[in-house]
């Protein structure tokens, strides 16, 4: 028995530091989400359950096996990520360690894509997640879609525990700073920062304008006007007529940043959307091509509401005008 001890820590010491150092590379889709494991010598279904926070049962029942059975080394198990040990949250208790798990982009992949695939991630929190400035991936960089949630007394695997809560302080201060220029446009407001502002930093205040939201200068066109007119100079452009309908979205109200979906320009582009009737423009950020769902049947554009509303829309669907670089 005394014996058997030292080679029982020997052992754990062995799989803490080789789980840590291990990425954990998520697979399937939607709701059916799961994770490989090849079985090393001495696991069971016991001991695999606490190192991914899965109850043995559900882990022998999504692997088609039986308890009583045992397990043999090399052999491929599919871990099942559910409510227990699957999270898109930064949230957990003072005993959990949330660890990421990652999707590698393939070709042709886009950002709204990959968020869809794990349960529609929202874009700013993938954003967040990887440290990302634009919607832009590129084909094999790894990705975190979601966290693994252990135990931290149980699983080797919290070694590698998620260190970027602190990057979530930042979003909330830029949307203040977003959420006060417009307010610039309304005259009381604007006379008091006259008082306070404009003697000083005159300069600053334009530049601020500029930099974080340039909805702000452009009025309702939207956040990526200028974007657009840097593409535009370098030609190829290619107008034609749409059938418009509208999808929700909470992006675009206080950030100028409208989105679309379009099966004519490429992900990532700029479209330029006119509406004659209202004499109203608009430029919106293409994420994918068109869902294949009912409601988009013989539409052409699929554009946030936000924009919508921006060109003074109030129909389900409506004819417009798109520009675009093909």
């Amino acid at each position: 028995m005394h014996k058997l001890i030292p080679f029982l820590l020997f052992t754990f010491v062995i799989q803490t530091f080789c789980y840590s150092q291990e990425r954990l590379n998520i697979q399937g889709a939607g709701n059916d989400l799961y994770l490989e494991h090849s079985v090393s010598p001495g696991e069971n279904f016991y001991s695999v359950g606490r190192l991914f926070n899965v109850a043995p049962k559900d882990l022998a029942s999504y692997n088609n096996l039986t308890l009583n059975k045992g397990l043999f080394s090399g052999q491929l198990l599919k871990i099942p990520l559910g409510r227990n040990n699957f999270t898109q949250a930064l949230n957990q208790s003072s005993s959990e360690a949330l660890v990421p798990l990652y999707h590698t982009v393939a070709s042709g992949e886009t950002l709204f894509r990959i968020g869809a695939n794990y349960r529609n991630v929202p874009l700013e929190n993938l954003k967040e997640w990887n440290q990302m400035n634009s919607d832009q991936v590129n084909r094999g960089v790894p990705m975190i879609v979601g966290f693994l949630k252990v135990n931290k007394n149980e699983s080797a695997f919290a070694k590698n525990e998620f260190r970027g809560q602190v990057r979530n302080q930042n979003p909330p201060v830029k949307k203040e700073t977003v959420v006060v220029e417009p307010k610039k446009e309304i005259e009381p407001v604007k006379e008091t920062k006259r008082e306070s502002v404009t003697e000083t930093q005159p300069v600053n205040v334009v530049q601020t304008s500029n930099t974080n939201n340039p909805a702000s200068n452009a009025g309702k066109e939207g956040f990526f006007k200028q974007q657009y007119s840097e593409a535009a100079n370098q030609g190829g452009l290619k107008s034609t007529n749409a059938i418009t309908s509208v999808f929700k979205s909470t992006s675009g109200w206080d950030d100028g940043k409208y989105y679309c979906f379009s099966n004519d320009a490429r992900p990532g582009s700029i479209m330029k959307i006119t509406v004659s009737s209202s004499n109203s423009t608009v430029y919106a950020k293409v994420l994918d091509a068109i869902p294949e769902i009912k409601q988009n049947d013989g539409v052409t554009l699929v554009l946030s509401n936000a924009a919508a509303d921006a060109l003074g829309v109030k129909d389900e669907k409506f004819e417009a005008i798109i520009n675009y670089i093909k």
